[in-house]
Formats: structure tokens, sequence, C-alpha cells
């Protein structure tokens, strides 16, 4: 008698992406909206549309705006890759990094979770204007009509 071996849904779905993002450029300011819960597959994604993304603005200084206010959680694999994207972007040009978030732990995971390279400077806010403020003063040129415009 064969017996087939019945895998729970959950674990099926373990190796599916859970979460999602969307990334783009505004002149020289990478825009990074991360949604929901996040496991490695849309972490393996991300790397690979940021590595082209980055490509494009090698050789010049920029500046990220990553807007948490919508993400959630990480798991142990996917807080690990990502606390190195900090310096490997520092590597293409990037000089300063912007983060909108809205509770506490958000703020906590980016501020422990990710290797800060000493020649990127850092900002934190809950208030989206403030953050592109901070660029706005360090010479990027973004406004809040850009970001609405992008429907995240």
């Amino acid at each position: 008698m064969a017996c087939a071996m019945i895998c729970p849904l959950w674990y099926l779905q373990m190796f599916e992406e859970h979460g999602d993002f969307k990334l783009c450029r505004i002149n020289n300011v990478v825009v990074v909206k991360p949604y929901g819960d996040w496991n490695l597959p849309v972490v393996e994604r991300l790397i690979t549309e940021s590595e082209l993304l980055f490509q494009t603005l090698k050789g010049t200084q920029w500046a990220a705006l990553d807007m948490l206010n919508d993400w959630g959680l990480g798991t142990p694999e996917t807080d690990e890759i990502i606390k190195y994207m900090e310096v490997h972007a520092q590597s293409f040009g990037l000089t300063h990094v912007s983060v909108f978030f809205k509770t506490e732990v958000q703020a906590f995971l980016m501020e422990n979770n990710v290797i800060a390279h000493p020649e990127v400077t850092r900002f934190k806010s809950r208030d989206l204007k403030e953050c592109i403020s901070f660029l706005n003063k360090e010479g990027y040129d973004i406004t809040l009509e850009d970001i609405e415009n992008l429907n995240l």
C-alpha cells in the first residue's frame, strides 16, 4: 500500500512571497515602500530589483527614502540579508537615508537590524513631510507631490 505524504498548506506557502514592495526613483532619490510581513523570497526579489536600480545611480550621490509605515515584520533570514543593504548601497553612491515610520517597532527594526555605514547620514520621523524636508536640505529634489503621484 502506497502512502502519500500530505504537507500542511502553511508549509507549501512558506516558499511563496509574503509581503511586497514598491521601488522607484525620483531624480536621485530611491523610494522604497515595503508592505506587510516579509519572507525570504520577497527579500530576494528586492535585492535583485535594487541591484538594477543601484546600477543606474552608480557614480552619483543619491539618497533613499524608506517609507516603512505599511511594513510588518520579517523572518530572521530576511533580517540577516536586509542588515547589509545600506553598506552595499553605499558602494553605489548612497549618501543619505530618510526613514518614514509609523510604529516604534518599525523604527527599532531599522535602527537595530541595519548595519549603518559611517558615511551615510540617517534621519527618521513619523512625519513624511519632515523626511522629505531633510532630503531637500541635503540637496535632493523630491516633493510630497512626487510621492503622492506614485500612488503608493
